[in-house]
């Protein structure tokens, strides 16, 4: 395939990340989204002494170092940050006037809890604590989501699926051990440091993955059927894509990529 060609795949690309950078910035930027007055805010949170409180109460263990937060959202933004608080969530969440998202707890006998929430339409920014391990599971008919990890945030696992929209992932020396996006149109975007190993699986029917680290130390396996790759500024149309970065044995940290796109295009800076 000559260059001209090449250079056309990596358009189609660009324009399909910005599909989901488009949503991405439309629904988490509150000044861009409709009708905005009429929505009403939420503050939802849960304190380490409300949750012992409760489970003493049943005679539950109240060594919670576990939670496993379900989020379930039809459209919208879910902003998920990292503090060192107290508070096991601390969700401020936008809806439309005549709905609302709903927060359910319960404590599992392994000492877990499972945390599920439940909106329509909404913009939720969601804080998580740094005391705790968190395993995160969403599904979004369509939107974005972006987490921001922090160097003392502890992510077990993510388990995203989306419709319509954007993922952006931003590592900030976080510990995340593994990541699963399924995505049938638009973008995802991984940025930053990682800290430790971290292996994301993605599959996406159309759309496109970015992938800038600011250490070089990926590991890519990437499978695309129709559209091409743009690897430290190597254009190619080829199926199957492995790299390996030349710092990714001697490091500590690593991230590993196993991706399988149908339509569209992998991008590393």
């Amino acid at each position: 395939m000559n260059l001209e060609k090449i250079g056309g795949i990596i358009i189609i690309l660009i324009l399909i990340l910005s599909i989901g950078l488009t949503v991405y910035s439309t629904t988490l930027n509150p000044t861009t989204a409709d009708n905005s007055s009429n929505k009403s805010v939420t503050n939802i949170t849960l304190t380490e002494n409300q949750l012992i409180d409760e489970l003493s109460k049943n005679d539950t263990p109240t060594n919670i170092s576990v939670v496993n937060l379900n989020i379930k959202q039809k459209t919208g933004s879910i902003d998920i940050k990292f503090a060192d608080s107290d508070n096991i969530y601390n969700i401020k969440s936008k809806n439309d006037a005549n709905t609302k998202t709903d927060v359910t707890y319960t404590s599992n006998p392994d000492g877990s809890l499972d945390v599920n929430v439940n909106s329509k339409d909404a913009e939720n920014e969601i804080i998580l604590s740094n005391k705790y391990t968190y395993n995160i599971n969403g599904q979004i008919v369509s939107g974005a989501v972006i987490t921001n990890s922090t160097a003392n945030s502890k992510i077990n696992s993510m388990n995203f699926n989306n419709t319509l929209g954007a993922y952006v992932f931003n590592l900030n020396g976080g510990s995340i051990n593994n990541v699963n996006v399924d995505l049938t149109l638009g973008g995802i975007s991984i940025e930053g440091t990682p800290s430790g190993e971290t292996t994301m699986t993605s599959t996406v029917t159309i759309g496109g993955v970015e992938l800038d680290l600011n250490k070089d130390v990926a590991n890519i396996n990437s499978h695309i059927e129709l559209g091409g790759s743009n690897i430290k500024n190597n254009p190619s149309n080829t199926e199957y894509i492995t790299y390996t970065s030349p710092n990714y044995d001697s490091s500590n940290d690593k991230f590993n990529l196993n991706n399988d796109i149908k339509i569209g295009g992998l991008n590393m800076e």
